[in-house]
């Protein structure tokens, strides 16, 4: 497979989570449509230079890098570990945090689609339930159920005791 290929599914894959991942950064959606944008046009120019074994987990770096950035250019008082902390407010390690956004992203992104989009519009793009029944064709009940179903797999994944990463658990509140 070429690299133009695989970078094509990797943003068939990765693209709607990185721009959520990166709206949470800079509060903006142009913006971040633009930084993650950024990201896959560097990529296809320095593909043949490159030799990628995680995509999913370079382009999360990357997404996070471009946004620090965009922050930094943005807001020229402010410190970078300032720009981290005010940015979700929970993490004082700037690579925890990304690991727990990557992760949390990827559970995401394992739902089933129909429960995923249901979940993507009701947590970022803040669509109500109703306002997602009307736009989806469906009952309020059946948002209400695939917005459960979606918690409830999370949660599951999340607090499992032989899951590696529940010790994020602490910050399921960002999600929930």
């Amino acid at each position: 497979m070429s690299n133009h290929t695989t970078i094509s599914n990797a943003y068939k894959d990765h693209y709607p989570s990185l721009l959520m991942y990166a709206v949470k950064w800079v509060k903006d959606k142009d913006i971040a449509k633009d930084l993650v944008q950024a990201v896959f046009v560097n990529l296809l120019e320095k593909s043949e230079k490159l030799s990628i074994l995680d995509y999913r987990a370079y382009l999360f770096k990357s997404v996070r890098n471009q946004c620090i950035q965009h922050l930094k250019k943005k807001s020229s008082e402010s410190s970078i570990e300032e720009i981290n902390l005010n940015s979700f407010g929970y993490f004082s390690n700037p690579i925890e945090q990304a690991e727990f956004e990557s992760y949390v992203f990827g559970l995401i992104d394992k739902l089933p689609p129909a429960t995923k989009n249901i979940f993507k519009l009701n947590r970022f793009d803040g669509l109500s339930n109703q306002q997602i029944a009307d736009k989806l064709n469906l009952s309020k009940r059946t948002v209400e159920l695939q917005i459960s179903n979606a918690l409830k797999l999370l949660r599951q994944e999340l607090f499992d005791p032989k899951n590696e990463n529940n010790n994020f658990s602490q910050f399921l509140h960002l999600l929930f």
